[in-house]
């Protein structure tokens, strides 16, 4: 298994629940040592305020992706390259409609 599938397997569980009326979205935030800012650390983010992002894996590839579209753009780029790495974080992405709900 590749390095950061690894990442991925071995990071904190996100989940995301959905209800009639919105998006409950939850996970682990563990600390990597006891001199980590608990605070600096967010698993959570919103893109907009009716669009919200977790994920697992290491943070500074999820910080790459930030907006969807810049997703789709940066993961096919990485995609057409040999000699870069691949992304080593999975993300779980949800919105909500005013007509079609979460």
């Amino acid at each position: 298994m590749s390095f950061t599938l690894t990442a991925v397997k071995n990071s904190e569980t996100a989940v995301v629940m959905r209800a009639s009326n919105g998006i409950v979205i939850a996970t682990e935030n563990k600390l990597p040592n006891f001199l980590a800012d608990e605070i600096s650390t967010h698993k959570i983010q919103n893109i907009c305020n009716y669009m919200g992002v977790t994920y697992s894996g290491i943070e500074p590839d999820f910080e790459a992706f930030m907006l969807v579209k810049g997703i789709a753009e940066v993961t096919q780029d990485f995609t057409q390259l040999s000699d870069v790495r691949p992304f080593g974080t999975g993300m779980i992405v949800c919105g909500y409609d005013e007509n079609r709900g979460p």
